[in-house]
């Protein structure tokens, strides 16, 4: 019985190095460029953007946030430079007019990110390499209503995403949303829409979803809801051979699924003006 407390505290040491080797860096306050391969992670939030310059990275905020209280601290929240293999996660990044931008040699990653008040708020590029197959962004939240008294011009969509093959979009959110459109997709053929929702969509361009230059996409189980008097299409693309399944549309004037070669079990509410 005497060896129970000792082992404990073994078993307590093993738990605490393994959590410590799960972050190899804790990024410095002062810090803002990443350029040598690691994980890295804050525990603390901090008021200086990060750049990312180096491939092999990944950065978890562990939800801690990265606010632009300087005007002279950039524009963009959280920058990464050329580079394959990279995995931003669990960030949050308030007041950066570009809250992550994202350019993509290989294989980049969002996961679980939250921008709040900006005017773009997430920007993926690619090469166009047809090997560039793992691009995903998942479970990020984009808010859009005014906070903190913030007055961001939103004349963008919420998700821009450009020269990507086969791209991922899963279960992402954007609410409130004042720019042009939800997600914009450009040179990106095959590319998959999973779970994704754009709720209280204020904007009123048209098309909360589109797909230019982006053949064969793959919408399924998304949902757009749009705010009561600025209702457009929810879908649109210049080509017409996506599959759209179990989507649903509420308070738009269309569907838009006349982009679709295969269109089932979508659900459109008509556009209803509210007395």
């Amino acid at each position: 019985m005497r060896f129970v407390p000792t082992l404990g505290l073994a078993l307590s040491g093993l738990l605490c190095a393994h959590a410590a080797l799960a972050c190899d860096t804790v990024l410095a306050a002062t810090d803002s460029v990443i350029d040598v391969p690691g994980k890295y992670c804050l525990n603390a939030n901090r008021d200086h953007a990060v750049v990312i310059r180096s491939s092999n990275v990944e950065l978890d905020c562990k939800t801690r946030t990265i606010s632009r209280t300087d005007s002279y601290d950039g524009h963009i929240g959280i920058e990464v430079e050329e580079a394959s293999n990279v995995v931003v996660r669990n960030c949050r990044i308030d007041g950066y007019p570009v809250g992550i931008q994202m350019q993509v040699q290989l294989d980049g990653q969002l996961i679980n990110n939250t921008v709040i008040n900006a005017g773009r708020p997430i920007t993926v590029n690619g090469n166009r390499d047809p090997q560039n197959l793992g691009t995903r962004l998942t479970g990020n939240r984009i808010v859009g209503y005014l906070q903190n008294d913030h007055d961001m011009p939103a004349w963008t969509p919420a998700i821009e995403v450009a020269n990507l093959p086969k791209v991922q979009l899963i279960n992402n959110v954007v609410v409130g949303y004042r720019g042009t459109r939800g997600a914009l997709l450009e040179n990106s053929p095959e590319a998959q829409l999973t779970g994704n929702q754009f709720l209280d969509f204020l904007a009123e361009g048209d098309d909360v979803i589109y797909l230019r230059d982006s053949p064969r996409g793959r919408l399924v189980h998304n949902t757009v809801a749009m705010d009561y008097v600025r209702a457009r299409a929810a879908i649109g693309s210049n080509t017409a051979d996506h599959t759209c399944v179990e989507n649903i549309v509420i308070n738009a004037m269309g569907g838009g699924f006349e982009a679709c070669s295969v269109a089932r079990y979508n659900v459109v509410q008509p556009w209803l003006e509210r007395p």
